[in-house]
């Protein structure tokens, strides 16, 4: 009976161990995702702020300043 009680002790813990892994990898993969969504979110924010709608005034004169700087065939001179 010892024996039989030893074998089931010892599967007991091997199937603990088991659910302990797979807890601290599952607890990994979710850390992981949240940062990833935390990044994916100040990516978008990032990407809204430096793409917002401007003003036919302000767009007319960074067209004139990056003419100026870069010439009209776009390669660099001007200035």
């Amino acid at each position: 009976m010892s024996a039989y009680l030893s074998i089931v002790a010892g599967a007991i813990k091997l199937f603990n161990y088991l659910a302990a892994a797979l807890q601290q990898h599952h607890d990994e993969i979710n850390g992981a995702n949240a940062q990833k969504v935390a990044t994916d979110d100040a990516t978008t924010k990032v990407l809204e702020s430096v793409s917002a709608p401007i003003s036919d005034a302000d767009r007319d004169k960074l067209w004139v300043d990056n003419k100026a700087e870069f010439g009209p065939s776009g390669g660099t001179g001007g200035k």
